[in-house]
């Protein structure tokens, strides 16, 4: 059997992967869905947490998973599928999706810059820690249903996942698993270059790449596991991507 492991984005929860993690189970996969730490608990517990601590919550879901199964997937959401990179360039898988996952947030060469802010983010997150944000119109949670932290940016917390995508993205190059890697074109909050240079650097030799295109211009156009325009696409994709490595698996014991 399978085991799939679902990490969420940052600041996010559970929430936004349960409805792939449904899918998955009904197909027959050994499914876990972990809360990374400082996660799901309040606002307060998350300004405890930085990078190493979701990486290593992650990891440690990950080798739980290992004890219960033989070969493990793992699915992330935005910084859920950047963790995933992250493990999988440290250890065999039989499998990685990636779903609108960064290794960058913000870039000067070529110029991807969703808030003209990030450069300075070090010096913003000692000098304003808290950073207010206006909140998601009802709208947009109805498009995209997400639970999670809101009402405001803990820069601290944002440095950490910056400065800790910069060692996963030098880190790609390690990756051999199968991959699946997907993407809105229009996503507002991870550029869909990400993307294309996860498939461009990474070692593997069979990676597969399908990009989305949403079309309404409420939402960020981020959150494609529970987004109305994309959950289903999302699903089927991941659904196949496993199916096929699970044929692959019960092939090869059986030879």
């Amino acid at each position: 059997m399978l085991g799939c492991l679902l990490l969420h984005g940052f600041g996010g929860s559970p929430f936004e992967m349960m409805p792939l993690a449904s899918r998955l189970e009904k197909a027959g996969c050994r499914v876990v869905v972990p809360c990374l730490p400082g996660h799901g608990i309040g606002i307060a517990e998350f300004k405890k947490t930085f990078f190493p601590d979701w990486a290593a919550g992650a990891g440690q879901a990950l080798e739980n998973l290992a004890r219960e199964t033989e070969r493990q997937v793992l699915i992330g959401l935005s910084m859920g599928g950047s963790l995933s990179l992250s493990l999988a360039a440290r250890r065999p898988l039989a499998g990685v999706v990636c779903l609108s996952a960064p290794v960058y947030i913000y870039s000067l060469m070529p110029w991807r810059m969703p808030d003209i802010r990030l450069p300075f983010l070090p010096l913003l997150a000692r000098l304003r820690p808290d950073w207010p944000k206006r909140p998601p119109r009802r709208e947009s949670r109805e498009i995209a249903p997400w639970e999670g932290y809101e009402g405001g940016h803990c820069l601290p917390q944002l440095a950490s996942l910056v400065k800790g995508l910069k060692g996963i993205r030098a880190s790609l190059g390690r990756i051999a698993a199968p991959m699946l890697i997907m993407h809105d074109i229009r996503d507002r909050v991870v550029s869909v270059d990400n993307a294309l240079e996860i498939a461009a650097k990474a070692a593997s030799t069979d990676i597969q790449i399908r990009l989305t295109r949403i079309n309404e211009n409420i939402t960020s156009r981020h959150l494609i596991t529970t987004h109305r325009e994309t959950r289903a696409m999302v699903e089927e994709e991941v659904l196949r991507f496993v199916g096929r490595l699970a044929r692959a698996d019960a092939l090869g014991q059986t030879l």
